[in-house]
Formats: structure tokens, C-alpha cells, sequence
């Protein structure tokens, strides 16, 4: 059976008795694996005339299902190319007499861009019509993220937060109490994260440094709306730590102190860019605000460091 993809699973309540039965059918088919219910139920539900959200991200789930070609581990003598979807890590295979690597074993997922497109047309065209649904947009940034389609994905990153900008007393996310600005600065950071795993997967510096700039530019976007947001100051520390442009990293890791002094990720990461600028004064200092505010683990890194230091006398 196939692995599914529902972005969101409600119970539909339209205006037509058909359709509310076909919206069953058709999660019941998904869930089933059920190629031949899922095209039955979606047709019931388009000849209903239903226009709710609820249609559209039917339709979103049912071309989404359908696109997927393949998914499954491969083992390779080469490293896998940039079209190949990796998902997750890559393992390196070992031989025992030469202890070189013989090959590479990873999890692929292969996508029909054709369908992938139309169920990226029909969340868009949901979208023109209910475009405060949070959750049909991280829908879409969901299905980019898994097509490894990247520049795209961030594009629909930007229209969600330009959209969120205007519009943030309309929002909503159906079946949660969360507040919208906390859905949205925590589903953000997640997709951030997924462009930082694509980064280091770069198969060249070229395609890193344009990762970077597009993480970057997510980063300055959030800022925009949340200007005292610690997570998207050191998002942008980040993206300067890649180029190994220290100077920039540590200046938006202490704005991020300014805003939460005893974040001790913020802390180890400002006592991390001090030792790379070789400025052990100011590295023994945060490492002691870490043992001060962080917790058990970060205290004995934090402490572990400190005895580096005094056995190097820095």
C-alpha cells in the first residue's frame, strides 16, 4: 500500500448531502490505498458543485496521492544526483578490506511532475478563494518541500507571510485553539530547518550559496512581521555563519541576546562565533551565562569547553 499525504482531514460540512458522503468515501479510499475510490469519490464531489475549501484540498490530496511514482531505498555505487529526491540521510557503505566507501544506501521519493502540478493548481485555486486557510498554505509548502522544488518553495513562503502581514485578524487554522501568530512563526521555522537540510545537501557551492540566499530571505521576511522574533535572528545568524562571515553572524546573535538574554541556544551559539574569531575572552564569558541559564546538556558542553580553554590557557 502507498504511503499517503493528507494535509488536512475534516469532515466537509457543506451545503450537499452527496458530496459530504463522497468526502468520506474519498478519505476512506485514501487511507485504503484505494486508486479507483479516491478517482469515484473526487468525481462525485466536482459534479456536486461544492466550492467549499474542503473540495479543493480533497482534490490537492487526491493528485498528490497520484503522483507519487516511487518511494523506497536504493543503494547505489554513486552518489545520488539532485533530481533524486533523497529523503533523510545518506549512508555510506562501507567495504571491510579497503574500509573505502563502496556505495551509498538512501530513501528516494520519486514524483509524476505532471499530477504534482495539477494538485498544485487546485490548492492554488483554493487558495484564490479562501486564501486565510494557514492550513492550505502550509499544505502547498508541505508537497514543494517533498518536490524538492526549492525557489518555488519559497516563493510560496513569502506570498503565505506577505498574505499573513495584511491579513492577520482573518487567519485561521480549523481544529486548533493555537494561537495564529505561534502556528505561523513555528510552521515557518520548520520549513526554514527543511531549506537548512537542503543547504548542506547542496551538491555544490553554487546551489548552497543560492539555498543560503533564499533561507536568508525567509528570515528578513519574518523579521519584517516579528521583529523581536529570536528564532529568525538566528536564522540570519546562520545563513552569515555559512559564508563564514562571523562579524554578521555575531551581530544578529547579540540582537537575539538583547531579546531573550537567557535563551541558551543564542548563548552557546554567540560563545560558538567568539571561538571562531579566536576572541576567548568573550567565548568564556557566554560560556558562562550557558552553565548559568541552559540546561543539563548545555551546561556540560558549556563546562567541556571551559577546560579546553584553561588546558590551552586562552
Amino acid at each position: 500500500m502507498k504511503r499517503v499525504i493528507i494535509i488536512v482531514l475534516l469532515s466537509a460540512m457543506c451545503g450537499f448531502a452527496t458530496a459530504q458522503n463522497a468526502y468520506s468515501r474519498f478519505y476512506d479510499a485514501v487511507l485504503e490505498g484505494d486508486s479507483a475510490g479516491m478517482a469515484n469519490a473526487i468525481g462525485e464531489i466536482r459534479a456536486s458543485g461544492d466550492q467549499s475549501a474542503e473540495r479543493y484540498i480533497a482534490e490537492y490530496n487526491y493528485y498528490v496521492n497520484n503522483a507519487r511514482l516511487y518511494s523506497g531505498m536504493v543503494t547505489s555505487t554513486e552518489y545520488p544526483g539532485e533530481d533524486e529526491n533523497v529523503v533523510g540521510d545518506i549512508m555510506y557503505l562501507i567495504n571491510d578490506s579497503t574500509d573505502e566507501v563502496a556505495g551509498y544506501m538512501y530513501f528516494v521519493e520519486n514524483w509524476d511532475n505532471e499530477v504534482a502540478d495539477s494538485g498544485l493548481a487546485a490548492i492554488d485555486k483554493g487558495l484564490s478563494l479562501y486564501p486565510y486557510r494557514i492550513d492550505m498554505h502550509f499544505g502547498k509548502l508541505h508537497f514543494l518541500r517533498q518536490l524538492h522544488r526549492w525557489p518555488a518553495y519559497v516563493d510560496a513562503i513569502h506570498a503565505t507571510l506577505d498574505y499573513a502581514a495584511k491579513h492577520r485578524n482573518t487567519l485561521t487554522y480549523p481544529e486548533t485553539e493555537t494561537p495564529i501568530d505561534t502556528i505561523i512563526v513555528d510552521g515557518i521555522l520548520d520549513y526554514e530547518h527543511s531549506l537548512f537540510e537542503a543547504i548542506q545537501d547542496s551538491p555544490d557551492s553554487v546551489t548552497a550559496l543560492g539555498r543560503i540566499t533564499l533561507l536568508r530571505s525567509i528570515a528578513e521576511h519574518m523579521l519584517r512581521i516579528y521583529p523581536k522574533d529570536v528564532y529568525s535572528m538566528n536564522i540570519m545568524a546562520i545563513t552569515y555563519q555559512l559564508v563564514e562571515d562571523r562579524r554578521n553572524a555575531l551581530k544578529w546573535l547579540l540582537e537575539a541576546e538583547k531579546v531573550a538574554p537567557k535563551d541558551a541556544i543564542v548563548l552557546n551559539n554567540i560563545a560558538d562565533t567568539y571561538h571562531m574569531l579566536s576572541d576567548y575572552k568573550n567565548e568564556r564569558k557566554y560560556l558562562e551565562k550557558v552553565i548559568k541559564y541552559g540546561d543539563e546538556e548545555a551546561v556540560e558542553r558549556a563546562q567541556r569547553y571551559i577546560e579546553e580553554l584553561n588546558n590551552n590557557n586562552k
